[in-house]
């Protein structure tokens, strides 16, 4: 499903791909961030790895995997949700 809302070209998606940051499954939120680069026309992301796994130790133990990740999503969701509080559509804002 990340990978489909990433393609739709819709900005409206880029809400429920920033929640998918936060899915428990690595490959889930890994889509979800790839599918916010290519939503966002920003091949690079903005500034988090892409993949949730980067930089993290081959060998490492399932807490330090879950730590790693969890990091990962908060800063990724961060940073996304700045992004999209620019881009979001008029009728979206209620600020």
């Amino acid at each position: 499903a990340m990978w489909a809302l990433g393609r739709t070209g819709n900005i409206s998606a880029a809400s429920l791909l920033i929640r998918g940051l936060s899915d428990s499954d690595e490959s889930v939120a890994r889509e979800a961030s790839m599918g916010l680069c290519i939503l966002s026309r920003k091949p690079d992301g903005i500034g988090r790895p892409l993949d949730p796994s980067e930089g993290l130790d081959e060998d490492a133990d399932a807490a330090n995997r879950k730590a790693h990740l969890e990091r990962w999503q908060k800063e990724s969701t961060r940073l996304w949700q700045a992004w999209y509080q620019k881009v979001r559509p008029y009728e979206e804002r209620d600020d």
